[in-house]
């Protein structure tokens, strides 16, 4: 599957891409206020241990989009700050499609997402959902200068986008930078 471009992305609204390259522009971004911007809400709970979140039609949420996302409280914030970003995806690329399933929940996979993003099993809208929250949480434009500053050194660069190291180790071979 080829890599998702955002900022060409037809299903990709203009105030939405604005605010994605924004987002991507510098370090530090809140993947829950950039939720927040795009009209989505975030909601922490308790999920089974192998459910990490879903994206779901909530009216009565209080958003301004009547989605919410739900991420579970049990997860390490490393993968709270993926599902976020992950179900951010699905509500941008797949929402206005006929067969989206509003509650899809994104199963526990492992730390290393990246490994589910290249594989060919994977429905469609899971490998697009993943590969979008790579392209947010790991933008290229901030990936590849902070990895060759930091040497490689897959905890530092893990630390510094707030993301597992496995997650760097993929998008690092992804990029070419390993």
């Amino acid at each position: 599957m080829a890599a998702l471009n955002f900022k060409t992305d037809t299903r990709i609204e203009n105030g939405e891409r604005e605010l994605l390259r924004d987002f991507c522009s510098e370090l530090g971004g809140n993947i829950v206020e950039l939720a927040r911007a795009m009209g989505v809400k975030v909601f922490s709970e308790e999920l089974w241990p192998y459910e990490s979140g879903y994206l779901e039609y909530a009216p009565t949420c209080g958003s301004l989009s009547n989605y919410r996302i739900v991420i579970n409280s049990r997860h390490k914030p490393e993968r709270q700050r993926f599902t976020v970003a992950h179900e951010l995806a699905h509500f941008l690329l797949h929402r206005d499609k006929s067969d989206f399933v509003v509650r899809c929940e994104t199963r526990h996979r492992s730390d290393d997402y990246f490994e589910y993003m290249l594989d060919p099993g994977e429905p469609l809208k899971e490998r697009e959902a993943n590969a979008m929250a790579a392209a947010i949480l790991l933008p290229p434009n901030l990936f590849v200068p902070a990895f060759q500053r930091l040497n490689g050194d897959l905890c530092r660069v893990a630390a510094l986008f707030e993301v597992s190291v496995p997650a760097v180790q993929k998008r690092a071979k992804e990029l070419g930078c390993s």
